[in-house]
């Protein structure tokens, strides 16, 4: 027999499981909660390249409860933003992003192909990763989702070759990108709306250099 207890008075509530040789086993720890990173901020250290460390494994946890591990070694810019953006984007080195950077890299940078969880998980799943660890990192709302734009528009895509966008001319994608800009200050859409937002414009720019779903 399993009992269900609350323990009253905590931030958020404590279940336990109660088993029948009176042994406690405590919940999984990260159900439930706001996403947010294990530790923060991360322990990391600048290269002779002006790219950052990581000097310990780091986690984050997103609103589903699932880890999502950057590895000892991790490598960095800082925003994970692709460069073409970042006269729109900002300052790769502000602080604000780093931690999300951090895990984001670590799945989607090549300087990470080495690392344990490089491309482990798909790609739009490691860019939707990202937005929310932008917003546990403390970056504000409007801000995330413009930097969640730049990575879907012209991040990587390792699984789902067919939906490459590598071959569009960069002139294209950033004016795409500066639409997509002004739409989101208009309008604050939600992440999900972005997703839609931006598949009817991937479906355009991919008719426009002869590929398509």
């Amino acid at each position: 027999m399993i009992r269900m207890l609350q323990t009253p008075g905590a931030v958020s509530t404590l279940t336990l499981l109660v088993t029948v040789t009176g042994g406690f086993l405590l919940s999984d720890p990260d159900r439930d909660r706001e996403p947010h990173f294990v530790s923060s901020p991360a322990p990391i250290v600048r290269t002779p390249s002006r790219e950052w460390v990581l000097e310990q494994d780091f986690y984050f946890v997103d609103a589903a409860g699932k880890r999502w591990h950057a590895p000892l070694g991790t490598l960095t810019d800082g925003a994970s933003i692709p460069q073409a953006f970042l006269s729109i984007t900002g300052s790769p080195t502000d602080n604000a992003f780093l931690d999300a950077a951090l895990v984001h890299d670590a799945y989607c940078d090549t300087r990470n192909a080495s690392g344990a969880s490089y491309q482990r998980e798909t790609w739009d799943a490691v860019h939707a990763m990202f937005y929310e660890a932008l917003l546990a990192g403390g970056t504000t709302p409007a801000t995330a989702k413009i930097m969640y734009a730049a990575v879907w528009l012209g991040g990587p895509r390792w699984d789902d070759p067919t939906r490459s966008l590598e071959n569009v001319p960069e002139e294209s994608l950033l004016r795409e990108y500066r639409k997509c800009v002004v739409w989101v200050e208009k309008t604050d859409p939600t992440r999900e709306e972005i997703d839609a937002w931006m598949e009817k414009r991937e479906a355009e720019l991919l008719a426009e250099v002869g590929g398509g779903k």
